[in-house]
């Protein structure tokens, strides 16, 4: 526990226990594994979690309560230098193709790096393994000089796991050089690079000549609001951790602010909850197989939502309640067991530029006062409704499309029933019929 100071963790283990942090006090969480282990962030001003793994929690794995306290220690501006020259998951050119990409083609360009290292001695690739512990130290002391850049890091013990083959046949007497693959360092199952894309056959999409979405690049680029989300950091940031098989993943409450980027939640009760006036900024995360909704919003949460593969879910997506008004851009919503994004009870949101499919319910279902902005979707492969609109739901949908009708025409969306079970379900009459301008 920590009140005014800063406390830091490296490759630690943690079970049935929990850290506790107040501002102004600040955290440095990197490579460590929490059993049944709860972390509790009180106003706090900055907190950085990272290359971490939350299994089995009981209750919320991370709490981030309270307004970032504007009493800021001495270690405030080390952690936001670290966060600045680190980098960063807003997206590029390249992650934008690549998610356009199917899986397979996907998997060829996203092809590992490679490295040159520089080994002391005459050993050959196959006794290099068996060198004594002196000219391991040695060969641990070189540089690692990556070929594609001309960048140079220091060479860690885990990039010997990698397989080694010779580079060419002119090597030096007394130098061999030896390239291997590597990745960066983590926890094994957050390394497969899942933000990229979805794992299930079949989630990459053609999109229709007649539908072409923009990028989350481009998105940002044209909306300042979003802009300044996606690269806002402030309370607590979470970066490349595995959340797994317990009850809830982060819980951001009373004005919190919280940042994840790059994680994995799955086999959750929930992944992520937002609540009384607090805002999360969620880039390129993986939340699927979870009990409940992945992201739920509710008492006026909001923030940013941008480019996760949200899937497999027991009940929706993303539910938007009580005057909650998050931005929802560029994800993919897809094979949940009811709808893919639900607004109700006075919720809002700004709905842009999404792949919402193959849900079993409707794509997005608006009931009980529910009145978001819908735009620019592409809605498809669902069981019942593209759009269900029930209970005085209300609402602004623009730039439809359903299967392309020719222009001038009207894309009718019949709201089929759905199953009548679950918080959000309420009765869709077989016989209503959206209609929405092409």
């Amino acid at each position: 526990m920590t009140t005014a100071g800063h406390v830091q963790f490296d490759n630690c283990n943690f079970e049935n226990g929990h850290i506790q942090v107040r501002g102004p006090g600040t955290c440095q969480v990197k490579f460590c594994t929490f059993k049944n282990t709860h972390v509790f962030l009180h106003n706090v001003p900055l907190c950085v979690l990272e290359n971490c793994e939350f299994v089995g929690s009981e209750n919320n794995s991370v709490t981030v309560e309270g307004h970032p306290s504007a009493d800021k220690n001495w270690a405030y501006k080390y952690l936001l230098g670290l966060i600045k020259s680190t980098p960063t998951f807003l997206p590029t050119e390249d992650s934008d193709f690549l998610m356009s990409l199917d899986l397979e083609s996907r998997d060829q360009a996203w092809s590992p790096k490679t490295c040159d290292i520089v080994i002391e001695g005459s050993q050959s690739p196959t006794s290099a393994a068996s060198s004594s512990p002196k000219s391991a130290s040695k060969a641990g002391s070189q540089e690692a000089e990556v070929g594609s850049d001309g960048e140079r890091g220091a060479q860690t013990p885990d990039s010997s796991d990698g397989g080694l083959s010779p580079s060419g046949e002119e090597e030096d007497e007394d130098q061999l050089m030896y390239r291997l693959s590597y990745q960066v360092q983590g926890p094994h199952p957050v390394l497969g690079g899942s933000f990229l894309g979805p794992p299930l056959p079949g989630a990459s999409i053609q999109l229709p000549s007649c539908l072409v979405l923009n990028s989350l690049q481009q998105e940002l680029q044209k909306d300042k609001e979003a802009m300044a989300l996606a690269n806002s950091v402030q309370g607590c940031l979470i970066r490349k951790c595995l959340f797994r098989d317990g009850k809830g993943g982060v819980f951001v409450c009373s004005y919190g602010r919280a940042k994840m980027e790059g994680n994995i939640f799955r086999n959750l009760t929930y992944a992520v909850q937002c609540i009384h006036n607090s805002k999360i900024v969620m880039l390129r995360n993986d939340i699927y197989r979870c009990r409940a909704s992945g992201i739920f919003l509710r008492l006026e949460g909001g923030g940013l939502i941008a480019g996760n593969n949200i899937y497999h879910n027991a009940e929706a997506g993303v539910d938007i309640r009580k005057k909650s008004n998050p931005l929802i851009l560029c994800n993919q919503i897809h094979h949940g067991l009811r709808s893919g994004i639900v607004v109700l009870g006075n919720g809002k949101g700004i709905i842009r530029n999404n792949q919402i499919f193959s849900n079993k319910e409707a794509g997005i279902y608006i009931l009980y006062h529910g009145n978001p902005v819908v735009s620019g979707n592409h809605i498809f492969k669902g069981r019942a409704a593209g759009i269900a609109v029930n209970e005085n739901g209300k609402g602004l949908i623009t730039g439809m499309n359903g299967n392309c009708p020719a222009p001038g025409s009207q894309a009718k969306v019949p709201c089929h029933h759905p199953p009548a079970s679950g918080p959000h379900t309420a009765p869709l009459p077989p016989q209503t019929v959206a209609s929405f301008s092409h």
